[in-house]
């Protein structure tokens, strides 16, 4: 299990809403605490959202750096989760972002007993199956004018999409943990709320783009239609 939480400051959903930025590891209440397994993240469908937004959140965002650029050099957030719990009518919840100071670059969307998926300006791309109780590993690439997103359960089974970034995203940074895709005014029960263990994250950051290739050989598990502008491009 590995966090470095000094590079991350905790929103939760409470209060105004409240933010830990300091001995993250420390805090302990019933959104957020630690496992055996990792840690556990928890939005109630009732609870308080951040500004412009309708959804609450219970989610580490990146502050070291502060802020970067993508769309030039190479970002990387590498983490593996268990989603335990969605809400029950819109059973949804985002667990990983890169976000600039306007909106999302791209957000992975688990949607219970349907599909993992990656979202970027309004175009998803289909990354695995999605069940409660299981543990999914993912990598999240900025790599100069292109986003690679790696999902698996199993290693011998990895899909890879590749997404062309129109322009830079100054001011981006990372975003993981349990964004709750549902609220209380939705018609949800206030019982209702997303739950997501976190069992490692790593980051890193370089100007430098990777010696390695993208077209390494892997099994997809999916194989999109070549006329569908709307799915994934596979490398």
């Amino acid at each position: 299990m590995s966090i470095e939480f000094d590079k991350w400051k905790l929103t939760l959903p409470t209060g105004k809403p409240d933010e830990i930025k300091k001995d993250i590891e420390k805090y302990k209440d019933e959104n957020f605490y630690k496992t055996d397994e990792g840690y556990v993240f928890t939005a109630r469908c009732d609870g308080k959202t951040t500004p412009n937004s309708k959804y609450p959140r219970c989610e580490l965002r990146e502050t070291t750096p502060k802020e970067w650029v993508c769309g030039t050099g190479t970002h990387e957030m590498v983490y593996s989760f268990t989603v335990l719990d969605c809400p029950k009518n819109k059973p949804q919840v985002v667990i990983g972002q890169i976000h600039d100071d306007k909106d999302e670059v791209v957000f992975i969307r688990f949607k219970k007993n349907e599909c993992i998926e990656a979202e970027s300006f309004k175009k998803k791309y289909f990354l695995h199956g999605a069940e409660l109780n299981k543990r999914y590993f993912i990598k999240i690439s900025s790599i100069e004018k292109n986003l690679i997103i790696e999902c698996y359960e199993d290693k011998d089974k990895i899909t890879k999409v590749k997404i062309p970034l129109q322009k830079q995203y100054k001011k981006s940074y990372f975003k993981v943990g349990c964004y709750t895709q549902a609220n209380s005014s939705q018609g949800e029960p206030k019982d209702s709320k997303g739950s997501v263990l976190l069992h490692s994250c790593k980051v890193e950051h370089s100007i430098k783009v990777p010696k390695r290739s993208l077209t390494e050989e892997i099994t997809y598990t999916t194989l999109p239609s070549k006329d569908d502008k709307n799915v994934c491009i596979l490398i």
